[in-house]
């Protein structure tokens, strides 16, 4: 299964802790990369019922000759599946798909979710301004959720071994999500090392602006001379709504 760069969970104890992460009495779950389903039937214990989604048709096929009665696998692509109404989300996220996987998570109904992340991109999660690791990805997942890493599971329990560990992370739903212009927090992101001045100079491609207003635009702005990777949640919050009001 590389081709998809999937990895498999190969212990039972540790899908058991995974799957006690959260309460799952009465609920029903979305599974997203359900694989080989040991996974799958550790949540099938706790919660009333699974709907396990997974790209891989042979998968898929074994899993829904084998799984328990209260799992229905449906063979799809997340990316691509409808996942409204859906409140609690898990998932194995494949590395290579992890960051449009974890925004369509977001963008869903999802109230929590309990995601197994290569511990790299899990620990930019909860970056804070000012450290290596903060970046568009962390604003934005923080902008929608409150970020916790419940613990490490080390690469022995994957199959095929991966050369990196995981993190498990559950995502809570903010119930005001930070207003922020993805636009704006992207394009200035590219340049995250530069002053704000520096980088709204250089998005302007991006922002589909001309350097001139951009530039002056930018020098209006008290926090022009920091960092991109300075500015808070809150600042960048602030910058997207005057940036909104201005140009």
């Amino acid at each position: 299964m590389r081709r998809l760069s999937q990895v498999f969970l190969n212990s039972d104890e540790i899908a058991d802790k995974i799957a006690a992460a959260i309460p799952l009495r009465g609920k029903t779950v979305l599974e997203i990369g359900a694989g080989t389903g040991i996974l799958t039937r550790a949540l099938a214990k706790r919660a009333k019922r699974i709907v396990a989604i997974e790209i891989d048709a042979k998968l898929a096929r074994t899993l829904a000759e084998n799984a328990p009665k209260n799992v229905e696998v449906i063979h799809a692509d997340a990316l691509s599946f409808n996942s409204a109404g859906f409140d609690t989300v898990f998932s194995n996220l494949p590395y290579h798909l992890s960051s449009p996987l974890l925004f369509r998570i977001l963008e869903s109904d999802f109230k929590k979710a309990v995601v197994l992340l290569q511990k790299e991109f899990a620990l930019r999660l909860v970056a804070e301004p000012d450290e290596d690791d903060y970046s568009r990805l962390t604003v934005m997942t923080q902008a929608k959720a409150d970020v916790e890493l419940v613990g490490e599971v080390t690469r022995e329990h994957f199959d095929p071994q991966p050369q990196v560990d995981s993190i498990l992370v559950l995502l809570k739903r903010k119930a005001k999500p930070v207003p922020l212009d993805a636009d704006l927090v992207n394009a200035l992101f590219q340049h995250k090392n530069q002053t704000i001045r520096n980088a709204f100079e250089h998005s302007a491609y991006a922002l589909k602006k001309e350097k001139d207003e951009l530039r002056e635009f930018a020098d209006s702005l008290e926090v022009k001379d920091r960092r991109v990777r300075s500015l808070s949640l809150d600042e960048l919050a602030w910058l997207s709504k005057k940036y909104a009001n201005s140009l």
